[in-house]
């Protein structure tokens, strides 16, 4: 773990660089045999001494931010580990009135923007006509590393020019008794931060009404500011500009009666402060690192403009791989630090530390509101940590951990948007947990960008919540169709089906288009399957060798989930529907199914019945439509399995 003073040893290492470089030329001068340029020489001690001077300035300044942090923020709300992350390399970003988010490149470019910190001095000044102010930004853009530089920079000011600052997070419960605990008299000087809106439990059903409340309790500060993330209102319209607190005093003409709510976005990085920041993170001197993040930065051009994920960049770049999504960013930047906290755990598996992060994020988010924030003490943790056999005792946080460990004895993910990825892996696998929860525009995207990779490794891709809006990205969900076995389907009943869902059937709707089929195959377990991503089904590749009657169909798929085929045992004979979903509306070769399928099952056996309890229905690819059957007759079998089934 680093240590206390890791930003003054960063200064010190520096600026014995320094040192050691300039002594180096002396030495050379010395010991050199010809004659030397002493203007060449001095040129050169200059431009090696003003440029490690320069980062050995910087480190200076982040300890001594780093220090006043440690020294004037409550250690409950804010850990060293936070601190430290929120002032390493910290480069202050610009504002504006007007959501960057709804505005392309072009327009970005010509949004009228200022400096944050000199924005934040009008406004706390008393210039200002305005008390309360609330700051949005996307996840990552380093609202809350605002906060805490700002109130770093205030705190080094000199006395006559300092401000008292209070800073609160919204994701701690009983809030309002600490905002209520200050004296009155104080409140009329001070300036209150409220660092996350979107985390407030308090905030999740009733938006407005919250920001009512925390002005009403607030309204003695001498400013407030909020932080919120962007999205976390549904519209700009629901966002209000006005509060409910009276402005006494004199008023010019067009003074409202009410304060107002004063809006700014914090804008993403341009290209010119992500080079800034790199170089602040890459000295000259680590040239090679440097031009290796450069290179990353051109392949993920609207992705690099987060500060937060710039802060991960020594996890990034340790391989070659590329990154096109947060999502895959996301993926590596959990990956690494699952292999480093696996080095101080003993006896625990990669498997199973990420299968404990990921569960952890979904009884976080999904206990939030009883617990009153998005974090878990660490008796309450100690439960489900046996349960996978992790040692937290001897789990020791670093500097770029994603999980912390608070004074207070609570756990929670560095950063809300790390805990959104992990539920969202989890979804992905099928955790029934995670399907009656509110999506963010976050995890909704995470969900979006995940889709190529799913189909690479062939999982499902679940749309289980119908809250994935997915019709704005051109990608169509997944026919639902029904898995349930009918005991007395009707011929009424098929040609029903057939004419809602446009099946082709040679005898009774030749006209039927059939499904687009977004067919994938794979090896799983030793087993060959198909992915149907148009109904998101997997299907066996082949199916029986030999066929069977309808009995022995039952006894096949018991087989098959006693030996769990492709690593599955929840395989089951496919209903009508199902089965009739494979139908083409033409002829591949001798049979109506794509070539994708072994060509040796011609016949199928459904798990649905007739009004006759001795026949059950079955699809013939060879003649192109489906009818009952004796259940002594013989048909081949293909399971299927469906993509939110328990494993």
């Amino acid at each position: 773990m680093p240590s206390e003073n890791y930003n003054l040893s960063k200064f010190i290492v520096d600026l014995s660089q320094v040192i050691g470089a300039i002594c180096a030329v002396v030495a050379l001068y010395y010991a050199a045999p010809y004659p030397v340029n002493l203007y060449a020489i001095g040129s050169i001690l200059l431009l090696i001494s003003g440029v490690m001077g320069i980062s050995a300035a910087r480190r200076w300044n982040e300890w001594r931010s780093e220090n006043v942090l440690k020294k004037n923020l409550p250690s409950e709300f804010y850990i060293p580990a936070t601190i430290r992350r929120s002032t390493q390399h910290y480069l202050p970003p610009y504002c504006a009135k007007d959501d960057p988010a709804h505005l392309d490149l072009a327009a970005l470019k010509k949004l009228k923007r200022e400096k944050l910190f000199r924005f934040t001095d009008f406004f706390l000044s008393d210039n200002s006509p305005d008390k309360f102010m609330m700051l949005l930004g996307d996840s990552g853009t380093g609202k809350t590393s605002f906060v805490l530089n700002y109130f770093a920079r205030n705190q080094r000011r000199w006395r006559w020019r300092r401000y008292p600052i209070t800073v609160i997070p919204l994701g701690e419960p009983e809030v309002l008794k600490y905002i209520d605990a200050i004296d009155d008299e104080a409140k009329r000087k001070t300036v209150l931060f409220l660092d996350g809106f979107d985390e407030d439990v308090a905030a999740f059903e009733n938006p407005v009404e919250r920001l009512r409340e925390l002005w009403e309790h607030s309204q003695k500060f001498h400013r407030v500011i909020i932080t919120c993330r962007s999205q976390f209102f549904y519209s700009e319209e629901t966002l209000p500009r006005e509060t409910h607190i009276r402005y006494h005093g004199p008023k010019v003409a067009g003074t409202p009666a009410v304060f107002r709510n004063d809006i700014r976005y914090i804008l993403p990085f341009d290209d010119r402060q992500v080079k800034q920041y790199i170089r602040r993170r890459y000295p000259i001197w680590r040239w090679w690192i440097r031009r290796r993040v450069f290179n990353m930065v051109k392949k993920i051009p609207r992705l690099s403009v987060r500060p937060m994920l710039l802060g991960y960049i020594p996890e990034l770049i340790v391989n070659d791989n590329e990154y096109q999504t947060s999502f895959a960013l996301y993926d590596e930047m959990v990956n690494a630090w699952l292999l480093r906290e696996k080095g101080v755990l003993e006896d625990v598996t990669i498997e199973a530390l990420r299968e404990f992060s990921e569960r952890l994020a979904v009884d976080l988010y999904t206990h939030s509101e009883t617990r009153g924030a998005a974090h878990i003490h660490h008796a309450d943790l100690e439960p489900l940590a046996q349960e996978w056999e992790i040692n937290l005792n001897k789990w020791q946080m670093s500097s770029r951990s994603l999980l912390n460990r608070d004074a207070g004895g609570y756990y929670k993910f560095a950063h809300r948007s790390i805990m959104e990825f992990l539920i969202v892996k989890r979804y992905v696998k099928g955790d029934k947990n995670t399907r009656n929860i509110s999506w963010s525009d976050q995890m909704q995207t995470f969900v979006l960008e995940a889709f190529p990779l799913l189909k690479e490794h062939g999982k499902y891709i679940p749309f289980s919540l119908e809250e994935v809006d997915v019709s704005r990205y051109g990608i169509k969900k997944p026919l639902h169709l029904r898995n349930q076995p009918i005991e007395e389907l009707t011929e009424n009943q098929i040609k029903e089906m057939l004419k809602k869902y446009n099946f082709f059937d040679s005898q009774r709707q030749k006209n039927g288009k059939g499904l687009a089929h977004d067919y994938r195959s794979y090896d799983k377990a030793g087993g060959r399957v198909v992915i149907d991503y148009s109904t998101n089904l997997m299907w066996q590749q082949s199916g029986s060798d030999n066929s069977m009657v309808y009995k022995g169909a039952g006894d096949y798929i018991k087989q098959l989930n006693q030996d769990k085929y492709a690593g599955y045992d929840d395989w089951r004979l496919p209903t009508l529907e199902e089965a009739m979903s494979l139908m083409e509306a033409r002829m591949h070769g001798e049979l109506y199914i794509d070539p994708v399928f072994d060509r040796k099952q011609t016949w199928i056996w459904t798990s649905d019945q007739t009004e006759r309890a001795s026949a059950a229905w079955f699809v013939s690819f060879d003649l192109g439509y489906c009818f009952s059957y004796g259940v002594v007759g013989s048909n081949y079998v293909r399971a299927v399995r469906f993509g939110q089934s328990s494993r």
